[in-house]
């Protein structure tokens, strides 16, 4: 699916993007700072994606309640299973949080942007949540086929295909796959809260009183300190609410699921040099935490609260902060990306 600079249709990629209490071109999956590789695209069940389209004529809206409703502007993201045996209770279109179209002047590259439309300087944004449902699915391994049992079902779709709905005009198929888990940690530049009022993003992590982790020393965190991540994409069909759903009450997964990598920065002699000479002046040496709790919070659709003891650099020592922070935080599946914090022995 290219982009196209005077598509009829819309045309989709996807984001990731953080889920507020609603009661959020090219193939490529992307948010603030990362991309997700190359098409098809792979998903988790419950994440919450923004699809980008061509621009789209339809009014910005907000859903204002849970269960979210599958139409939104006129607008609906159809969802049809491929390869399954059977998908019955698998939603057909995916839950609506909000929709947006915002402009700018120049492509990414900073070259201005042509008179023609460009789904890189017009979009509409989309943002959803993938079904939490699952399907039966036949088994990848040779034999006769097993009949499936009474649903609901606990396998993964083997594929999705997505299909935006606008004004009466249907788009083309856009394909995605399934993992168990696709974490993201979350930032403030993350695609739910529409457009950007500022170019300084910073992450959603917090002290234990609520106040935000920063990248500088203004508020750094300790070590031994039990910080909060926020994070969407942590999939799993078991123990959470049906499809756009909020949990009422806290809804606690294994902590497995949300093992973090601290990945701290510290200094190295000198002499160091990295591969053909070129002198280093730090390293990432990473540890990885087992959370005390993982689980999703309630009120939120598709939103997880991870708690985890922050452990002291594996070399003792630390690199100043500045204003860019000295460890990235991520999942052990580090495609999802990555959040920066200040840290402080």
């Amino acid at each position: 699916m290219a982009i196209t600079t005077a598509a009829r249709y819309p045309v989709v990629v996807l984001a990731v993007a953080l889920v507020g209490n609603l009661a959020q071109g090219q193939n490529q999956i992307a948010s603030a700072g990362f991309v997700y590789g190359p098409t098809p695209q792979h998903v988790a069940p419950g994440e919450i994606l923004t699809l980008t389209t061509t621009a789209l004529n339809v009014p910005n809206a907000v859903a204002t309640g849970a269960p979210l409703p599958t139409s939104l502007s006129g607008v609906s993201v159809q969802a049809r299973v491929i390869g399954a045996t059977d998908a019955t209770g698998y939603p057909p279109s995916l839950p609506i949080l909000s929709i947006y179209t915002q402009s700018t002047g120049q492509m990414p590259d900073g070259v201005a942007c042509p008179a023609a439309p460009n789904i890189l300087c017009t979009s509409t944004q989309i943002t959803v949540e993938i079904p939490t449902e699952g399907v039966c699915a036949p088994s990848p391994a040779p034999g006769p086929l097993e009949p499936c049992p009474l649903p609901p079902y606990s396998d993964l779709p083997p594929l999705l295909i997505l299909n935006v709905v606008a004004n009466g005009v249907t788009g083309p198929d856009f394909p995605v796959q399934f993992l168990g888990a696709w974490p993201h940690p979350l930032n403030s530049c993350d695609s739910i809260f529409g457009p950007q009022a500022s170019s300084t993003c910073h992450p959603l992590v917090t002290h234990a009183g609520g106040s935000l982790v920063s990248v500088t020393d203004s508020s750094a965190a300790k070590v031994g300190e039990t910080i909060v991540l926020y994070a969407v994409g942590l999939g799993g069909l078991i123990n959470v609410p049906p499809t756009g759903s909020a949990p009422s009450a806290s809804m606690q997964i294994s902590a497995s699921s949300g093992e973090v990598v601290f990945g701290y920065n510290y200094p190295v002699p000198s002499a160091t040099t990295l591969g053909g000479g070129i002198p280093a002046t730090s390293a990432v040496s990473q540890t990885v935490v087992l959370p005390q709790w993982v689980g999703l919070i309630p009120g939120y659709v598709g939103l997880y609260q991870v708690n985890v003891t922050v452990p002291p650099a594996p070399a003792g020592s630390y690199l100043a902060c500045g204003s860019i922070g000295n460890v990235a935080l991520s999942f052990v599946d580090p495609s999802g990306g990555n959040v920066g914090i200040c840290v402080q022995p």
